[in-house]
């Protein structure tokens, strides 16, 4: 939590709030031995009513005084909740579920709507990329999709080694960490869709990227 100075205008507390089941926020032990009785508390609905539980209650000392608390209660104080991605879900949500608790919301990059085909996400990536590296990429990719999905069992082999040597692979070719892994288990622990997922890794790093105008070191495509 952090207090912002008024400077003659109203003061802001700015609170970064822990997801249940993450971090140091875990009701139980969460591994390969938590049980489905314990995994019933970790759902959307859940984190949601946290949100209204702490605003609903949460507390800090008077920054005018020593010995006060202040409550910034929803009644009387202005909650906003900001969030990009998933927590951009969570603050849209808790503003149409509880607006007598939420004042406003910020949802930045936020997919309300649950859908099983999320190609469209990469689509606007793409769509920024030049147009060699959007092509050669969606080249490249409906390659792997026909390979992955037709091929032979060498075939397949041959190419999952291939991802997974470039994936894995460090500086200037260094195939140290592979070796550590054990080549063949490394190749055999991942299914088709775990290694076309790679795939994305260009896309991703991309989304990352300043402006071309702030970009010290522009994309540039072979």
């Amino acid at each position: 939590m952090r207090i912002h100075p008024h400077r003659g205008g109203p003061r802001v507390s700015i609170n970064a709030r822990e997801r249940r089941y993450y971090g140091q926020s875990l009701p139980f032990p969460v591994n390969g031995n938590t049980t489905k009785e314990q995994w019933q508390f970790h759902t959307v609905e859940q984190a949601l009513e946290d949100v209204i539980y702490f605003a609903q209650r949460f507390s800090f000392p008077h920054p005018d005084s020593h010995t006060a608390s202040y409550r910034p209660h929803p009644s009387g104080t202005p909650w906003i909740v900001i969030g990009g991605s998933y927590p951009g879900i969570r603050a849209a949500y808790l503003r149409i579920r509880n607006p007598e608790t939420i004042y406003a919301a910020w949802a930045s990059s936020a997919p309300v709507e649950a859908q099983i085909d999320m190609s469209g996400y990469w689509q606007t990536p793409e769509r920024a990329l030049p147009r060699n590296c959007s092509n050669d990429w969606v080249a490249v990719t409906k390659y792997v999709d026909d390979l992955l999905t037709n091929g032979s069992d060498q075939e397949v082999y041959k190419l999952k080694a291939r991802i997974i040597t470039a994936e894995f692979s460090g500086p200037g070719g260094d195939t140290t960490q592979l070796e550590r892994l054990g080549y063949l288990n490394a190749v055999n622990q991942f299914d088709a869709p775990s290694v076309a997922y790679y795939l994305m890794d260009p896309l991703g790093d991309y989304q990352v990227r300043p402006p071309p105008e702030m970009d010290a070191y522009p994309l540039t495509c072979n």
